[in-house]
């Protein structure tokens, strides 16, 4: 090929890389023709494809999204009656039954719950985002879960029995921790900010502080479980409620 090469004049080694990359150009037009080919196939396979056990005869070079029963769209039709947002397949006026259900406006909620749910500041943006785990932080129960697998990034827990909501004892047993419930009982608010923040890391203390005052003024099972303790004897470690 270095031979043939060096006898060709300049203009017949021109005309060979010409010829070579329309070929490559035909060659490259041809496979993608082919793909979309093979892609309007497995539409048209798709569209009319009985997803009924599909599952267990799953094909990875199907695009499942495209099927009808799956590919609903967007949420972005509204009720004329209540404003709700529906998707295209939805039955209109399901929602409210064509404006003979009307439900009262939502009350807004105090402050400071207000300004971080729907304010545009860099904290509230940062309470929106993490909202669950901030929940979290103010739980009285627990879920009476004691195994927990890490599996990626998604914990897996394992139950066995009925799903049940624990309360216990309103003060920690010896040597334990104060969780759950047991938190609203410790002496003051900022020890009850403190041990939040030991258990929720990544919060921010000022959201937790401002949440900690709304609850303690507004929530009524609070405010009955000071007076709980109020009336608590010193000595007693074991009472449940």
């Amino acid at each position: 090929m270095a031979r043939l090469r060096a006898s060709q004049s300049r203009e017949q080694r021109e005309a060979a890389c010409e010829t070579t990359r329309l070929a490559m150009q035909n060659r490259r037009a041809n496979n993608r023709g082919q793909q979309i080919d093979n892609l309007q196939r497995r539409t048209r396979y798709l569209s009319s494809a009985d997803l009924n056990r599909a599952a267990f005869q799953y094909d990875c070079s199907n695009d499942y999204s495209l099927h009808p029963s799956v590919c609903i769209g967007q949420m972005d039709v509204v009720c004329e009656y209540c404003g709700a947002l529906q998707f295209s397949g939805e039955t209109p006026g399901l929602c409210c039954l064509n404006g003979k259900v009307k439900l009262p406006l939502l009350t807004p909620p105090p402050e400071p719950l207000y300004s971080l749910l729907c304010g545009e500041t860099q904290e509230s943006r940062h309470f929106v985002a993490n909202t669950q785990k901030y929940n979290g932080c103010f739980q009285m129960t627990s879920f009476g879960a004691d195994i927990i697998e890490e599996r990626g990034f998604n914990p897996t827990f394992k139950i066995q029995g009925q799903i049940h909501h624990r309360i216990g004892s309103l003060l920690p047993f010896e040597d334990t921790q104060n969780n759950f419930l047991q938190i609203y009982f410790m002496g003051n608010m900022e020890e009850q900010l403190d041990r939040r923040l030991e258990i929720n890391a990544g919060m921010k203390q000022a959201i937790l502080q401002d949440l900690e005052c709304l609850l303690h003024e507004h929530h009524a099972l609070v405010r009955l479980f000071k007076i709980a303790l109020e009336r608590m004897p010193s000595d007693a470690k074991t009472i449940s409620i």
